[in-house]
């Protein structure tokens, strides 16, 4: 087996590349650290803003008054109402001619041999003594 000879040339240009690129990220480190980057990026961007005091005007006129409101003239029509009564007469009151039922009052009645006894809702205690 044939062993290759490292070439000298070929890797001190890979270190020269790698060095180069090693310089170039610590340049953006440092420019984005101190905000150079970014200023000067927005300054090519936009110009810097200039602010301008406007005076103000005090103006002592009053509001105006508010327009007169026209109101329109409704006109109602009196009602037509005609109401034509019949003429008195008596009437008679309405049955059917049959008189109501007369109505039966019953006292209730207890049924004692199918209620069941006191004894068996009230403690022993508050039974009434017989």
């Amino acid at each position: 087996m044939r062993m290759d000879v490292h070439d000298l040339s070929w890797t001190s240009r890979r270190s020269i590349v790698l060095l180069s690129i090693v310089a170039f990220h610590g340049l953006l480190f440092w420019v984005a650290a101190t905000g150079l980057g970014r200023r000067k990026a927005l300054e090519s961007v936009a110009p810097p803003i200039e602010i301008v005091f406007l005076k103000e005007e005090i103006r002592d006129d009053k509001p105006l008054p508010p327009p007169p409101i026209k109101r329109p003239s409704v006109e109602v029509p009196p009602p037509v109402v005609d109401i034509r009564l019949p003429a008195d007469t008596p009437q008679a009151p309405i049955s059917s001619g049959i008189a109501p039922a007369a109505v039966v009052r019953v006292a209730p009645t207890l049924d004692r041999r199918n209620s069941p006894t006191t004894d068996d809702f009230y403690p022993p205690d508050l039974q009434a003594s017989r």
